[in-house]
């Protein structure tokens, strides 16, 4: 299905600044999941960056986006 026919339009991203990057946020929440786990070992990190990634819901993306005017909206 093209965008067109789902409803949304595509606009052009903003030139890059490392200081507008939405990534630097959502490392930021995996990186406090992953402390507060303390793993040690391969396997605990392993699991401690699944329960990590499990914990970004949509509504975490989507302020994300949102902070740096970057939301997806329909046409």
């Amino acid at each position: 299905m093209r965008s067109r026919e789902a409803g949304a339009s595509l606009m052009p991203l903003p030139p890059y600044s490392p200081d507008l990057t939405q990534i630097s946020e959502m490392f930021s929440k995996l990186k406090g999941w992953l402390r507060s786990a303390a793993a040690r070992t391969t396997e605990a990190v392993y699991k401690a960056m699944g329960a990590a990634l499990r914990a970004v819901c949509p509504a975490d993306i989507r302020g994300w986006f949102s902070s740096y005017d970057l939301c997806a909206t329909q046409a």
